[in-house]
């Protein structure tokens, strides 16, 4: 019960706020919303789609890797439009979230001192059968 009750509090710990943003880009305008990391979907004006992980963006060409390892430099006249993805890691202080896992961590606490508690008087009840 202890080993079940530990290992759902550290999967609680370990989850973080996670976000995806979606980014239009339009044709003309700079590369500077675009940063090394991101995932992004490029049009081109020919109509060719490419998806790949952005290893870095000049003022003027995208350098990325799409999924099968293939390098990509695509300069910024052939881009239609781009859609930026990008997973926000960046943890933020949330009043609501750390009560309530301090409500968890408590009532997890409590579940496991009656567990506790239960044994022992459990224990101290066989041996005075004896």
């Amino acid at each position: 019960m202890g080993k079940v009750l530990f290992a759902l509090l550290a999967a609680l710990s370990l989850i973080g706020c996670t976000t995806i943003q979606t980014l239009e880009h339009a044709q003309g305008s700079n590369l500077a919303g675009v940063q090394p990391g991101d995932q992004v979907r490029v049009t081109m004006i020919q109509g060719e789609n490419v998806t790949m992980t952005l290893r870095s963006a000049g003022n003027d060409t995208l350098r990325g890797v799409d999924a099968n390892g293939k390098l990509w430099e695509i300069p910024q006249r052939a881009i239609e439009s781009i859609e930026v993805t990008r997973l926000e890691t960046e943890r933020r202080f949330s009043p609501g979230k750390t009560l309530g896992l301090g409500v968890v961590v408590f009532a997890a606490a409590i579940l496991l001192g009656a567990h506790a508690f239960g044994d022992a008087v459990e224990d101290l009840f066989d041996s005075s059968d004896d």
